[in-house]
């Protein structure tokens, strides 16, 4: 049976988000690397090469969408699916309509169940 722990990047500039979506995925068995920083992502999820990202669609240095793009844009990370966690969930639809790649949306306030099951079906796909 395969016990590799899942990998899960976090993104978002709030610390109370990193630390509230790190603790629920470390304790539902995922192994999780966290940063507020837009241009510190993209290099943590190619040196990582995640499983998931778990994406803030307003960082101050760089926006989600910028970071999905360049994501998309390199071969080693366009196929990790990408979770984008914002209260802004139109601007999230009209992103994600236009950048090629496997995303999901998760609406802030965020809630345990829907984190939980928005993460097995991004990694189910």
């Amino acid at each position: 049976m395969n016990n590799v722990k899942k990998k899960i990047v976090i993104v978002d500039d709030e610390a109370e988000t990193l630390e509230f979506v790190g603790k629920i995925l470390k304790f539902s068995n995922y192994e999780t690397y966290a940063t507020p920083n837009g241009q510190e992502a993209v290099g943590l999820v190619k040196k990582v090469k995640p499983d998931l990202i778990m994406l803030d669609m307003l960082i101050p240095d760089m926006k989600g969408e910028d970071i999905a793009l360049e994501l998309a844009q390199n071969e080693v990370t366009s196929n990790i699916p990408i979770i984008f966690m914002t209260g802004l969930a139109e601007r999230a639809e009209n992103v994600m309509a236009t950048i090629k790649g496997r995303y999901s949306l998760l609406v802030k306030p965020i809630i345990v169940d829907d984190l939980l099951a928005a993460v097995k079906k991004a990694l189910a796909l």
